[in-house]
């Protein structure tokens, strides 16, 4: 892993994450031309080894559906476009072949830390974004608890493959939602059609939001 200046990020990797997502956008992140796609969701409270468990099973299947496709390398960039100003120490080329190791939770038995957000002397509670260096998939996640998979069908295809559990984290995502509104609190039922139609097409959207009790 090596980490990338400000204009190296605008000149290298911004234009791969564009290819992927048109930023990060609450609801609609994804460019129209992806072609699968999944909501995640990424709890940071709750069942610590639970937590520790899924990041890495998610860093495995990243790393694994990559190199199945003939993927070497990715870029990452922490928080991006939330800031008006260019971020320091936020931005990193990551080989493939390093990707678990710079994801995974927790971090490395074996002395330094290699995990990219020690590398880069940032919060690992970041949102940040993450695409293959030629474009064919991207992971952003948010600092509310979600976020976004997406790219070719042979990738997401592999990527199910090998963490099938993945396609449950948006019926966990429901069900803590659900909890909420039985305590009382109000859902944005208008954001939530419109991020699951996004992800998932509407008639899925909806059938999902009605599977979970949510109306």
């Amino acid at each position: 892993m090596h980490t990338l200046t400000y204009p190296e990020f605008q000149r290298d990797a911004e234009p791969v994450l564009r290819q992927v997502f048109v930023g990060n956008h609450d609801a609609e992140p994804f460019q129209s031309h992806v072609e699968d796609r999944l909501f995640l969701f990424l709890p940071d409270g709750g069942d610590l080894e639970r937590k520790h468990y899924w990041k890495r099973q998610l860093a495995e299947a990243l790393a694994h559906a990559a190199q199945s496709i003939g993927d070497t390398g990715s870029y990452l960039a922490v928080f991006w476009e939330l800031s008006k100003e260019p971020l320091e120490n936020a931005y990193a080329y990551i080989p493939i072949s390093e990707l678990v190791d710079a994801l995974a939770y927790p971090p490395c038995p074996h002395g330094g830390s290699k995990q990219v957000w020690a590398q880069l002397d940032v919060p690992s509670g970041l949102g940040y974004c993450l695409c293959s260096t030629n474009g064919s998939w991207g992971l952003l996640t948010t600092m509310d608890e979600y976020g976004f998979l997406g790219g070719s069908s042979e990738f997401m295809q592999a990527v199910r493959s090998y963490f099938p559990d993945i396609e449950k984290e948006v019926l966990e995502f429901l069900h803590d939602l659900r909890l909420d509104q039985i305590y009382g609190d109000k859902i944005n039922m208008e954001w939530l059609k419109q991020v699951l139609g996004h992800v998932y097409g509407a008639k899925t959207a909806q059938q999902l939001i009605v599977d979970s009790g949510l109306v």
